[in-house]
C-alpha cells in the first residue's frame, strides 16, 4: 500500500490552501459521500480531527468564530452514483464541459 495522509488531514490541508476569506465558509460546508463514510462515528471523528488540526496549527489560540460542520446525509452512500447518473442524463447544453481522454492526456 501507499503511505498517505488520513482523510482529516487531506480535507484540512485542502481547505487551508484556499483563499483565507473562503476558509471559514468551506470549514462550515464539508459534505461527505460514498460508502466508506458510512462507518459508525466517521462524521464525528472527521469533525473532531479537523478541529484538533486547526487548534494545533494555531498553537491553542482557537478562534471563537471557527466552526466545523460535516454534513452526513443519510443518502451519502449513494450520492456519488446519484450525481453521476444525473450528469449522464443531463447533457443538454453542457456538452462543452466534458473532456475527452485525448484532451485530458494533452
Amino acid at each position: 500500500g501507499l503511505d498517505q495522509r488520513g482523510v482529516s488531514e487531506m480535507v484540512y490541508n485542502s481547505i487551508s490552501k484556499t483563499d483565507i476569506s473562503l476558509r471559514g465558509f468551506f470549514f462550515k460546508k464539508i459534505l461527505i459521500s460514498g460508502g466508506t463514510t458510512m462507518f459508525a462515528g466517521f462524521p464525528t471523528r472527521l469533525k473532531n480531527d479537523i478541529e484538533r488540526l486547526h487548534n494545533q496549527a494555531l498553537k491553542g489560540n482557537l478562534s471563537k468564530d471557527f466552526h466545523v460542520t460535516v454534513a452526513d446525509p443519510p443518502t451519502r452512500k449513494f450520492n456519488v452514483f446519484i450525481g453521476a447518473s444525473w450528469m449522464g442524463t443531463s447533457t443538454n447544453g453542457i456538452d462543452s464541459a466534458w473532456v475527452t481522454k485525448q484532451q485530458y492526456e494533452e
